[in-house]
This record gives structure tokens, sequence and C-alpha cells, in this order.
């Protein structure tokens, strides 16, 4: 929610970019609620996977900033030591085989299209920051991105609508089931007018 939230103010102030790179969160979380509801099993061990693996790619990166100091490496040594022999050679699932574990329509192509353009530096987002000046050239934008934000909202709600299944799916509510359905085709029938 705190992510929907913050996506909507920024949103209001006209940041678009950085709305909708908080939706990038809603995602994820959405990915690993569906999972939770569809095998804990699988995403409780996954979840600790990923726990002893960003350990260990931290310990690598502290030795890394302090390879002079004995006492640092001998002691990272030692506590990536013990999160290898808890990993057990498992390997971490990344976002994308959480998704295809999913039902169609995971929300994973959204997800891309959040990250690839507006959750870090590439081509497409420093074009997205130009506008055409009509001379064949383009001005950099500085500041307010207002032309972005209905497709920065319209993530934030496909993202939240998504993420709301999931967790009701996962909680066992199904009272109204049809009612999330209805608000994502409306949203998805938003997202085709002109």
């Amino acid at each position: 929610m705190n992510a929907f939230a913050a996506s909507v103010m920024l949103a209001e102030r006209a940041m678009a970019i950085e709305a909708a790179g908080a939706v990038r969160a809603i995602y994820e979380v959405g990915f690993w609620l569906s999972l939770l509801a569809t095998d804990p099993l699988k995403a409780l061990e996954a979840l600790e996977i990923d726990e002893h693996d960003n350990a260990i790619q931290r310990e690598i990166l502290l030795r890394e900033e302090h390879p002079s100091d004995a006492a640092v490496v001998a002691a990272s040594l030692k506590r990536e030591a013990h999160h290898v022999a808890k990993l057990a050679k498992r390997k971490s699932l990344s976002v994308k085989k959480i998704a295809q574990t999913m039902p169609k329509r995971s929300g994973y192509l959204e997800y891309r299209l959040v990250s690839a353009f507006y959750g870090h530096l590439s081509s497409s987002s420093l074009d997205g920051l130009k506008k055409r000046n009509g001379k064949g050239g383009v001005t950099n934008i500085l500041g307010p991105f207002e032309t972005e934000i209905p497709k920065a909202l319209s993530f934030a709600l496909d993202a939240m609508l998504r993420c709301t299944r999931y967790f009701e799916v996962m909680m066992k509510e199904g009272r109204q089931p049809d009612r999330l359905e209805k608000a994502h085709r409306t949203l998805l029938g938003l997202q085709d007018a002109p």
C-alpha cells in the first residue's frame, strides 16, 4: 500500500518517472504473494535462499571495499562461509521465474515495461526525457514530466489490483471473486481509450 500511495503522490506532483519507478515494488510483492498463495513451501524456501544469497553478495562487496583490512576480511569470510553452508548450492528464483509460476497475465510484461523505461537509465528513458522542438532537434525535459502521468497511474493501478487479487487468494478470501477482475477489465478498457 505504501508504494501505491507513494506512486500516486509522486504522480500528483508531475513526477511520473519516479511514480512509475515506485510501482516496481508493487509488482514484485504481487509475484511473491501469488507464489505464497499457490506454493507456500516453495515461496518460503525461495525467500530463505534469497536471504542467504544476498548476504553472500554483501560480504563480497564488503571485502572489495576493505581489501587491506585483515580483520574485516577474516570476519567477512567467516560470515560468508556460514551463508554458503546454509545455501547448500540452492539457487535463487528470479522475478521472471516467480512470475512464470503464476496463471496467465501475471503482470510480468508490465513489470518489465516499468523496469525498462522508468526503473533505470536507458536509451528509452533518456529519449522519454526529451521533447521534440519541431526543428529536427530535441530539448531536454528538466523537472515535471506531465505527459507520462496517465501511464504511471495506470501502471500503479494495474499493479495494485493484481497484488490485491493475489493477497485475496493467499488469504482464501472469495466472497466477491469477480470484483477485482471487473476493476481490472475497466482499467484495461481505459488504457485502450484514445
